[in-house]
């Protein structure tokens, strides 16, 4: 069996082109609108229920309060706007 023989390759031009990720953009100033959706249907109970999603008790973050206070400030630091626009899904 014979072997191969490495060869050369001559090109007359060479680009390269990196494609941007999400912090490239972010890096040039790109603006973000931050907006808050959160689900109220029946299967996340009643936010008098301990178990729920949504239970309000004074002086404790429930799971989407500690969600939105997490990434909000993110966001905040993005952003050309003072408010973030709400959603409610009933």
């Amino acid at each position: 069996m014979r072997a191969e023989i490495p060869g050369s390759i001559q090109a007359q031009e060479l680009v390269v082109q990196r494609t941007p990720d999400f912090l490239d953009y972010i890096q040039e100033g790109c603006d973000l609108t931050f907006s808050v959706a959160v689900d109220f249907t029946a299967s996340n109970k009643s936010i008098q229920d301990p178990a729920s999603l949504h239970h309000i008790a004074e002086g404790v973050l429930n799971q989407y309060q500690q969600a939105i206070m997490a990434v909000g400030p993110i966001g905040e630091r993005r952003t050309l706007k003072s408010y973030y626009p709400q959603i409610s899904l009933p």
